[in-house]
């Protein structure tokens, strides 16, 4: 799979500086906007119209509007008549050029090495000229990558940044390979199949997978759960698939710690062997024997990925034939099974479950219930399993 995904990007990269080539000085002209052959510099015109530019402000498209409606017939020039169309076109792209350039200097990470953030990605095989090339091309494209720089950062401290030439192997390019570029939002366009092979990458290389979508039991399992709930976290593809998709095209510098699906911090409910334990980041902090649903009367304990609903004190549990005190009172499902203490209870643990357990709930030791309530807020994941 490596392999594979290596071959796609080296072609991925190639085909990105070809497109960059074809494209680097086309179409867009802005400040002078084009339409249907002609050239306006709003610039010039707003400056040499003080009348209309008091009217209808400064915004090149209000003001082009009005030289279509208006100032073309009462012979307003759209652009210094003392200047060819080609150097309105030129002196416009030389203007935001440095205009770019200075946006990208001010948001630029000090340690950024544009090089080295797409090897990291392509891998020790890749070609070191096509990655300069690529990184010349993409500094004179016009219109200019978006200075967009996201700086992620992982859970051992390890940190990628994302920068706009490799951003830019991220786009849609056009079947004469030039990038798409959206003039209505002033920004290429992201390519999603692209956007999703480089989160995929991304949790490939910074976060295990062997065991990805399982959850690891204190016990030593490993099981397949609702929802694809694992202990063993990595980045949510649709999520950050979703988060780049806009940040590519958002400039400014972004530190991100990618969206994970799962989490190290849960109460684990074994209820094949009748012991609850305690998680927070992936550390056991409480453990604790229990007793479940009777099974013998079909109420076993239900499996499955919940979350503590609410944590409360000195209450009454009642059914349709009990009314049982309890100190701690911490319900996942509903507000009818929960974890709570069982004084009744002279032991857990073992087989008890079996033809003497609860109405459903996670009985527990007094002592290990106020830990449990003390210690787990509300909210944090409950994961059941036989």
């Amino acid at each position: 799979m490596k392999g594979y995904w290596k071959a796609r990007l080296l072609s991925v990269l190639a085909g990105a500086v070809l497109a960059a080539a074809a494209g680097s000085m086309s179409a867009q002209a802005a400040p002078a906007v084009m339409k249907d052959g002609q050239i306006f510099d709003a610039e010039y015109y707003a400056a040499h119209n003080p009348d209309v530019a008091a009217a209808v402000g400064t915004d090149a498209k209000a003001l082009y509007q009005h030289y279509e409606s208006a100032g073309k017939a009462e012979g307003r020039a759209p652009y210094d008549p003392t200047k060819s169309a080609a150097e309105i076109v030129k002196e416009a792209q030389e203007e935001l050029k440095k205009q770019a350039e200075a946006a990208d200097a001010a948001v630029r990470p000090k340690n950024y090495d544009a090089a080295a953030s797409i090897k990291t990605y392509l891998g020790k095989s890749a070609d070191t000229k096509s990655i300069q090339a690529m990184i010349d091309t993409v500094k004179n494209l016009f219109p200019a990558a978006t200075s967009s720089y996201v700086v992620y950062t992982f859970g051992d401290g390890k940190t990628y940044t994302l920068g706009p030439e490799l951003a830019m192997c991220l786009m849609k390019t056009a079947d004469d390979g030039t990038y798409v570029f959206d003039k209505t939002t002033g920004t290429y366009t992201p390519d999603e199949t692209k956007v999703r092979a480089f989160v995929s990458w991304l949790a490939g290389t910074y976060y295990r997978t062997a065991e990805k979508g399982t959850f690891h039991t204190t016990s030593g399992r490993n099981l397949k759960l609702s929802g694809g709930f694992t202990n063993n976290p990595v980045p949510d593809t649709e999520a950050e698939t979703g988060y780049l998709m806009k940040t590519l095209v958002t400039p400014g510098l972004h530190e991100h710690s990618p969206e994970m699906k799962g989490s190290t911090t849960y109460v684990e409910v074994d209820l094949a062997n009748q012991k609850a334990y305690y998680y927070k980041n992936g550390k056991q902090l409480i453990a604790t024997n229990i007793v479940t649903g009777n099974m013998s009367s079909g109420m076993g304990t239900p499996a499955g990925v919940y979350k503590l609903r609410a944590k409360v004190r000195s209450t009454y549990l009642t059914g349709a034939n009990y009314s049982s005190y309890v100190d701690y009172w911490m319900p996942f499902i509903g507000n009818s099974i929960g974890l709570h203490d069982a004084s009744w209870r002279s032991s857990f643990g073992g087989n008890i479950y079996k033809t003497n357990g609860s109405h459903g709930c996670v009985n527990m030791p007094r002592s290990a219930a106020k830990e449990f309530f003390d210690t787990v807020p509300v909210g944090t994941y409950v994961i059941t399993f036989y």
